[in-house]
């Protein structure tokens, strides 16, 4: 879903090209594949692809999910 809504954010901003990045390596391939239509978010992943062809370039990247214990730190 937020894939969607970040794919219609860049086409109201009107961007010619787009990356998204996403940790959802199952969206992410069933978006490059150009596949998944018959799975549980078939129609978000058919909605997303639809939305791109407005763009000149769309590509999909997966992104391992980051994980920090961080929550600040003192610069010196």
């Amino acid at each position: 879903m937020a894939c969607f809504w970040a794919v219609l954010t860049g086409a109201q901003m009107g961007f010619l090209n787009v990356k998204v990045e996403g940790d959802c390596l199952s969206v992410i391939q069933n978006l490059k594949e150009n596949r998944g239509e018959q799975s549980v978010i078939g129609a978000y992943i058919h909605n997303i692809r639809e939305s791109c062809v407005i763009f000149q370039n769309c590509v999909f990247h997966h992104v391992q999910k980051h994980r920090c214990s961080c929550f600040g730190y003192r610069g010196s």
